[in-house]
């Protein structure tokens, strides 16, 4: 049934037909009603400030509009929504379904439909998905920039006499790490550059402290948490951390998850351990090790610099077992320099900043 412009549905009424008693001056025809509620969504501002959070269903569109429905994620209740035309560009996430999403807009009263419905200004994507699109899209720009190369990798110093460690400071992986290193060889030197590891602020710390320990005289830089949940890592998927790693200049072990994880940051870094223990070993030698290779290269070097009464073969020999294991007696005498300087440094475990 079609009603002309300005008729009202009350003139489709046959007076005789109404209940006893009832008069046509006692009815309400819908569009007075209709009317009066979108009067009513329009004086109601309260959530007009808010970002309403759901899921998106229903979702449908045409040439000019978007439509879709905004969802509880676990009840049966939602509100439709509508993104005018003039809007789409504007609110700079491609809606997909079930993507959790937060928007904001008017509400209104739709009367040729019969509900309310929000009028989307701005949405924004805060699911689990979106922040997996986010890190693969990262993921893939630094692999495209070579960070994840094996060939930009430096190699950790044998002989490290300082090394600064970035952690919670007080934490288990704090312990774990000094303990690791000084069970290995007491003396060596150790700075802590202390930084929240996990929650909103964590992701700046951090970028602080590699940055300081980068800039003070550690010759290793281990950047290290005990693990945690997928959630609780997150901080060391930020691109400013995972960018601060891959700047440094002192060579760097990140020790941040378990077997099942590698955060980006490990991903760049120089070296990956396991556990915060396992990247203390990674960065010192035992000394005991360090003793029995260094009185084995003492009697290979003598050897090599004893008079040669046998023609020069024994002497040619020495040269070739000298170059086959990495080291030549100059050299070695300047390492030997180096062990005694880490034997007469004193142990360290200060906190904090640069030096």
């Amino acid at each position: 049934m079609a009603f002309m412009a300005g008729d009202s549905t009350l003139d489709e009424v046959d007076e005789p037909e109404l209940p006893d008693g009832v008069g046509l001056n006692e009815l309400v025809p819908v569009e007075t009603v209709t009317g009066t509620l979108r009067g009513l969504f329009k004086g109601f501002d309260k959530y007009d400030e808010s970002l309403l959070v759901g899921a998106v269903t229903d979702l449908s569109g045409d040439a000019d509009h978007l439509y879709f429905s905004l969802a509880a994620a676990h009840a049966n209740k939602k509100i439709k929504c509508v993104v005018w035309q003039s809007r789409r560009d504007d609110i700079g996430v491609e809606l997909e379904p079930e993507m959790i999403v937060a928007v904001r807009g008017r509400l209104n009263y739709f009367e040729g439909g019969g509900y309310p419905s929000l009028e989307v200004g701005e949405a924004h994507a805060v699911g689990e998905n979106a922040y997996w699109k986010r890190l693969a899209a990262l993921e893939e720009t630094l692999a495209e920039e070579g960070l994840f190369a094996p060939e930009r990798k430096a190699a950790i110093p044998q002989f490290p006499a300082r090394v600064a460690i970035v952690t919670a400071p007080g934490s288990d992986a704090e312990q774990d790490l000094i303990e690791s290193i000084h069970t290995r060889y007491p003396t060596v030197n150790i700075d802590v550059f202390g930084s929240t590891v996990q929650g909103k602020s964590a992701s700046s710390e951090l970028v602080d402290a590699i940055e300081a320990a980068d800039a003070s005289d550690a010759e290793a830089l281990i950047i290290s948490r005990g693990g945690g949940s997928e959630t609780a890592l997150r901080p060391f998927n930020a691109e400013p951390v995972v960018r601060a790693a891959a700047d440094c200049s002192t060579p760097t072990v990140a020790a941040i998850g378990h077997d099942a994880d590698e955060p980006l940051i490990e991903q760049v870094s120089d070296h990956r351990a396991k556990t915060p223990t396992a990247a203390g070993a990674a960065v010192v030698e035992e000394q005991a090790e360090l003793r029995r290779l260094s009185k084995m290269r003492l009697q290979q070097s003598r050897r090599h610099s004893a008079p040669n009464n046998g023609g020069g073969s024994n002497a040619k020999q020495t040269q070739s077992t000298a170059k086959r294991d990495g080291w030549h007696h100059s050299g070695w005498r300047s390492t030997s320099r180096s062990l005694k300087g880490i034997g007469h440094s004193g142990a360290s475990g200060n906190a904090g900043g640069r030096r």
